[in-house]
This record gives C-alpha cells, structure tokens and sequence, in this order.
C-alpha cells in the first residue's frame, strides 16, 4: 500500500480520536516529526510501532494498511483503419459485442474526417488539404484525449477499451512527407509519440 494512503487514513482517525500530532508522539513514545512523516507519506512506522498504534486508537491493522479504493481501472486504447470495404464496421461490431461479453465497456471514438465534414469543413471548402488533414489530426488528438479522461470516471466497469475509428497518423496518406513533419511540429508532437498512444493498431 502506498505511503500516502496510510497517511492519508492516520490522518483522519487521528483527528477523529481528537489527538494532536504531539500528544499521538508521546503516547507511541516517538517524536513529533515522526507521527509528521507518517501522515505525509514520507515515511511508515515499524511493525512494533504499528501494532502499538492500532492498539492506542482502538483499530484494527487492517483499518490502516488495506485499501477499500475501488480497484484501479484498466484502460486500452486501439485504432481500427483501412480502406473503404475493408470490413471496419464490421470490426468494430465485433469488437463491441466480444468485448462486452468479455466485461469491458467499450467507448468508440468515432471517424474524425466524417465529423468535419458533415459539418462544412471538407477538403473542397478548405484552401489546402494538408490544412484539412491538421485539422483532423489536432481534432483527433483531443477527441482521444477526453475519451480517456471520461474513462476514469465511468461507475461499474473496471475495463475499458476505447476503440478509435481510424487513428492519428491516418492523415499522413493524404499528406506529403514535409506536411507531415509540419503539422506534427505545430502540435509539437513526432510520428512516434502518435504511434504509442495506442495499444494496437489493426488494418
């Protein structure tokens, strides 16, 4: 258990008991700066010091050193791509329905270019369409961005699977290898930094 959650939990039945740093040192017979670092997460107490402290606040060990968290979530993230017909929807479907068999929910980040364009922004109405293809890849980027944020705070699931309908470096099929480069360093990122922000990608 980390340091921090056990001070974080002697912190509040210290309080809860109405002893203060000071009087919790003397009774334990240790220093002041010691009980400090413990309640910081600086530093943890001896096993004997430990079993003397469940005994002065009337708790069990297990009341300090278990955590009742909720159990970390595990979160993944995977691009689907490919041409047109080449069974991506149909991918997708299945990704969802074995996924959730599977106990995992499943978010789907959907295709960027057809978000814009729907919209009005299209590479017939844009000047240059490697400015059209920045404006998918920055979209892209933060559209994945909250996806991952929102998965963290999604109740009743412990897995996650966020499934990207296309991914990052997509754009670079439409784009010369200097418009690339360019749009990369605008958003201050590289081709490999894109790469690994997935765990799989499947053509």
């Amino acid at each position: 258990m980390k340091e921090f959650e056990f001070g974080k939990k002697l912190y509040n039945i210290r309080v809860e008991k109405g002893l203060s740093q000071k009087e919790l040192a003397e009774k334990l017979n240790v220093t002041n700066k010691a009980v400090s670092k413990w309640e910081n997460g600086n530093a943890m107490p001896t096993l004997s010091t430990l079993i003397n402290l469940c005994e002065l606040l009337d708790i069990e060990i297990g009341d300090l050193i278990i955590s009742k968290n909720k159990k970390e979530k595990s979160v993944h993230k995977i691009a689907i791509t490919g041409g047109p017909c080449s069974g991506k929807s149909t991918a997708l479907s299945w990704l969802q329905k074995e996924f959730t068999k599977k106990g995992y929910m499943v978010l789907f980040v959907p295709e960027t270019a057809s978000e814009l364009i729907v919209g009005g922004v299209a590479p017939w109405t844009i000047d240059k369409m490697d400015n059209f293809e920045s404006y998918i890849l920055k979209l892209q980027i933060g559209k994945e961005k909250i996806f991952e944020e929102s998965a963290k705070h999604i109740d009743n699931y412990d897995k996650i699977l966020i499934v990207c309908d296309r991914g990052t470096i997509d754009c670079k099929a439409y784009m010369s290898e200097g418009e690339f480069k360019k749009s990369l360093k605008r958003l201050n990122t590289n081709e490999v930094e894109l790469k690994d922000r997935y765990d799989a990608v499947f053509h």
